[in-house]
C-alpha cells in the first residue's frame, strides 16, 4: 500500500515538473525569438549605417540589438496582456425591475409598448414613467388618501389607453407624420406624469402643513 501511494505521489510530482518545464521552455523560446528579431533589426541598422560610417557597424549592431531587445520581448508577450484586458468581467447581469408595484402588469406592458413605439424618446419616457410610479407606490402606502388613490386610478386607466390609441396612429402613418405621432405619444404620457407630480406636490405640502401644526401643538403643550 505504501509503495502504491509513493508511486502516485511520484507520478503527480513528475507531471507537475513536466508542466513547469514546458512553461519555462515556452517562455525561453519566446525570449529567444525576441532576441533574434532584435539582432536581425540591429543587423539591418548596422548595414545601413556602414554606408556613412566605416568600421562602426559592430558597435551599431550591438547597441541597436540591445535597445531593440526589450521592446521585442514585450511584443512577444503582448497576447497574454491583451487576453487579460479583453476578458469579460465575471459579474452577474444587472436585473432591472419595473418601478411600478408588482401587480400592475397591464400598466407595465403599456410602458414597454410605448418604448417600442417611440425608441428615440427612451429618456423622456423613463422620466414620465418614474413620475407616475412615484404616485403609484405612494398610494400603496396611503390607503386613505383619496387624491392619491384617484391619481393612481387615472394612471392605470389612461396610460394603457393613450398607448393603444397613439399606437394605432403610429401604425397608420409614415415618414414625418409617423415621427409626429411618436412625439404625440410621448407628450401625452408626459402630461399624465405632470398630473401625477402635481398631486404628489400637493400631498407633500399638506404633509408639511400637518407636521407644522403638530409641532406647534406639541410646543404649546410643553409650556403648560
Amino acid at each position: 500500500m505504501a509503495a502504491v501511494s509513493g508511486f502516485i505521489i511520484a507520478a503527480v510530482v513528475a507531471v507537475i515538473a513536466i508542466f513547469i518545464l514546458v512553461a519555462v521552455a515556452l517562455v525561453l523560446v519566446r525570449i529567444a525569438l525576441a532576441l533574434l528579431l532584435a539582432m536581425a533589426a540591429g543587423g539591418i541598422i548596422a548595414a545601413i549605417s556602414s554606408i556613412w560610417i566605416d568600421d562602426a557597424w559592430p558597435l551599431v549592431f550591438m547597441g541597436a540589438s540591445i535597445l531593440l531587445a526589450f521592446p521585442a520581448i514585450g511584443w512577444m508577450f503582448r497576447d497574454s496582456s491583451l487576453k487579460a484586458a479583453r476578458a469579460p468581467a465575471n459579474t452577474a447581469p444587472k436585473v432591472v425591475l419595473p418601478p411600478e408595484p408588482a401587480g400592475d402588469t397591464e400598466l407595465i406592458a403599456a410602458w414597454e409598448k410605448a418604448n417600442s413605439l417611440a425608441p428615440g424618446y427612451a429618456l423622456r419616457l423613463m422620466a414620465a414613467r418614474e413620475s407616475c410610479a412615484q404616485l403609484l407606490n405612494r398610494s400603496e402606502l396611503s390607503s386613505l388618501d383619496m387624491a392619491l388613490i384617484e391619481g393612481a386610478q387615472m394612471i392605470r386607466t389612461h396610460v394603457p389607453d393613450v398607448v393603444a390609441h397613439n399606437g394605432e396612429a403610429i401604425a397608420d402613418s409614415v415618414g414625418e407624420e409617423q415621427n409626429l405621432a411618436r412625439l404625440a405619444l410621448v407628450e401625452d404620457l408626459e402630461t399624465i406624469a405632470r398630473i401625477a407630480q402635481a398631486r404628489l406636490a400637493r400631498r407633500k405640502e399638506a404633509g408639511r402643513d400637518g407636521l407644522a401644526t403638530l409641532r406647534a401643538h406639541l410646543s404649546a403643550r410643553s409650556t403648560e
